[in-house]
């Protein structure tokens, strides 16, 4: 019985490519062979693809995709409507989040399942340095993290209604300083009236806070590194599992702990992509890759 590989890709001239021809030869390393540039096939069943971005999907029949990000819903929702597992390929969380890359199934960040549940901690090398003890005493002031509204882990929500929402609660049950800290990356970012906004250095902001609040972004792994609590709205965060209540801003340290294991497995480096060290990781989802 063949198993097809399905990789989407805007072309080597994108930024990506790099990313999918390391995940590809990542498969050709687990005694993959690949006969030619476009159509591979092995005795042992594998079937590997390029398939354009923008392609004609009634075409398609995979039993798995590669994919950069989840922007071409196009594709997404023809895999989602048809059962098809999907790995998303994306920037890292924890240290240079160009030099890690992000690889889990059938979702970005939070919703994808990583195969890391009760992780052990062999990569743990990669992170903890990363991580700093956790903060005894309290900070100066609570501060919203800004969202590019536009981007696709916030889409499902819409990033300004739900800071609104988040600003009104704040301000009814905290009299602390609040302060809010725009992406740097949103050229014209909305400001709920009233809310100031604070700049600076991003590890700085977070490490004067009594405790950070984040729809879904990466600051909350930031805050969570450097010891700082986080309330987070959306289980699509990295930090979902050590959210923390606003009136109760404690991290349980033993928690962190096994989160910083977690994390060490769902990101990787080109290298480890190239020597297939992910797939091997990735492919415990199949027994029949056991």
């Amino acid at each position: 019985m063949s198993f097809k590989v399905g990789i989407f890709t805007r072309g080597r001239e994108t930024h990506s490519y790099k990313y999918e021809q390391a995940f590809r030869d990542g498969l050709v390393a687990h005694s993959y062979r690949f006969q030619d540039d476009s159509f591979k096939k092995e005795p042992n069943g594998l079937i590997v693809e390029y398939w354009p971005w923008n392609c004609t999907l009634e075409a398609i029949d995979l039993d798995l995709a590669v994919i950069w990000s989840v922007k071409n819903t196009h594709v997404i929702n023809y895999l989602k409507e048809r059962n098809i597992d999907y790995v998303v390929l994306e920037r890292g969380y924890i240290g240079d989040r160009e030099k890690w890359t992000s690889c889990g199934f059938n979702g970005l960040n939070g919703h994808a399942d990583f195969c890391n549940e009760n992780s052990s901690n062999r990569r743990l090398e990669h992170v903890e340095k990363h991580m700093k003890p956790i903060r005894k005493e309290k900070g100066d002031y609570i501060v919203i993290m800004g969202q590019v509204a536009s981007d696709s882990s916030v889409k499902h929500i819409g990033f300004n209604s739900w800071l609104d929402r988040a600003y009104r609660t704040m301000r009814s049950i905290h009299n602390e300083k609040l302060y809010y800290r725009p992406h740097p990356l949103e050229m014209e970012p909305y400001i709920p009236e009233g809310l100031k906004v604070i700049g600076g250095n991003l590890n700085q902001v977070i490490q004067n806070a009594h405790y950070v609040l984040t729809l879904n972004s990466n600051s909350g792994v930031d805050s969570i590194l450097a010891g700082v609590p986080c309330v987070v709205y959306d289980e699509g965060s990295m930090i979902w599992d050590l959210r923390v209540e606003m009136m109760r801003p404690i991290i349980n340290e033993s928690h962190r702990d096994q989160w910083l294991k977690n994390m060490s497995y769902t990101q990787w480096t080109l290298e480890e992509m190239e020597s297939g060290e992910t797939w091997n990781h990735l492919k415990k989802r199949y027994e029949k890759w056991q």
